[in-house]
């Protein structure tokens, strides 16, 4: 076996995931519930979005209970159409948007509980039992700040920084 000094580093790109594995928590990306709040603010609400689906999908690929992302879709749609109505210039559609936007509010709760599960779930796969749950109540108020908050704070206690 010669080593040659001018060969490309080789690595296997194609690790699967072990969604029962003590790093399942590090497959999430750390980032401030601060950036989480700005980009969303200044994307006027859009960076939420794409934070839902970048975190459904890691979180269906580490566990075997998938959170369904037609739920992000039809919430995305019904906000969407709820935003519209009102300005096609019918009484009765404006009145209507509310129902869609009711139903968008419920979706958004469905999918964010159903998320809460399964995160708490990959924390608790992770080793760190001793981390304080995800409440439900924070869950209802801030709920994409929130899990970004506790998925910061889960990375930093498998990684061994101290919590301040």
């Amino acid at each position: 076996m010669t080593n040659n000094l001018y060969a490309a580093p080789e690595s296997d790109l194609n690790q699967e995931v072990d969604a029962n594995g003590d790093d399942a928590i590090l497959e999430f990306t750390r980032f401030s519930a601060w950036g989480v709040f700005g980009l969303s603010f200044i994307t006027l609400g859009i960076y939420m979005y794409f934070w839902l689906y970048k975190n459904i999908s890691t979180v269906n690929r580490l566990h075997d209970q998938p959170v369904s992302l037609n739920l992000l879709w039809a919430y995305l749609g019904l906000n969407l159409v709820g935003t519209i109505m009102p300005y096609l210039g019918s009484p009765l559609l404006a009145s209507l948007s509310m129902l869609f936007s009711l139903a968008g509010f419920i979706l958004l709760l469905v999918m964010a509980y159903t998320l809460r599960s399964r995160l708490t779930d990959i924390i608790k796969r992770s080793g760190l039992e001793n981390l304080p749950k995800i409440g439900g109540v924070m869950t209802f108020f801030f709920n994409v700040l929130y899990f970004q908050y506790k998925i910061n704070q889960a990375i930093d206690a498998k990684n061994g920084k101290s919590e301040a």
